[in-house]
């Protein structure tokens, strides 16, 4: 399933159900692009923590140290970083402060 407009921004999901669990795998889509590897698939009640803390802290996420980025620099560093997707120039220190 997707969830919201891909070419702005988007949730795709899927859900399996195993012998005794719910897994699920998902990505992102950011102005057409895919953040993330939907084809690995996680425990559904591993997945729920990190989804109920994003949904708590939705609209309360800040941080000096990226305000002198721009977006498209934020999406390069967080793909290289995260998924090893691409490159990136800039090396962004101290963000653990993000709340």
């Amino acid at each position: 399933m997707i969830f919201g407009d891909k070419n702005i921004f988007a949730i795709e999901s899927d859900f399996f159900q195993g012998k005794d669990y719910l897994f699920i795998s998902y990505c992102f889509w950011v102005d057409n692009e895919k953040v993330g590897d939907n084809n690995q698939k996680s425990l559904l009640v591993s997945e729920l923590e990190n989804i109920e803390h994003n949904l708590n802290t939705l609209n309360n996420r800040k941080s000096s140290k990226l305000e002198e980025y721009s977006c498209k620099e934020i999406y390069a560093y967080l793909n290289f970083e995260l998924w090893n997707i691409g490159s990136s120039d800039i090396k962004i220190e101290n963000i653990e402060n993000i709340n």
